[in-house]
């Protein structure tokens, strides 16, 4: 899932991207969040910025999410300017 979301302690204009992403076990949890922590250390202006990543675990179903929370683009993706 993906969400456009707000850092309610900072500008209320700025805008970021909150994506959640299910994992089937520890393990893929554990791959997916040094990924994640891997893409936060990129910086580059062609590159989207990861800001923050961290897991999520629902108490009810045990079931792990992995959160990245990364700059918006108002324009869209790459997808969206390319003729395909």
């Amino acid at each position: 899932e993906v969400f456009i979301v707000r850092n309610a302690a900072m500008s209320a204009e700025d805008l970021y991207v909150l994506k959640t992403v299910l994992c089937g076990s520890q393990i893929e949890a554990k791959d997916a969040l040094k990924e994640a922590k891997a893409l936060r250390g990129i910086q580059h202006p062609n590159v989207v910025a990861y800001i923050d990543v961290f897991p999520r675990e629902e108490s009810a179903t045990g079931i792990i999410s992995i959160c990245t929370v990364m700059e918006y683009c108002s324009r869209g993706d790459l997808a969206e300017h390319l003729e395909l």
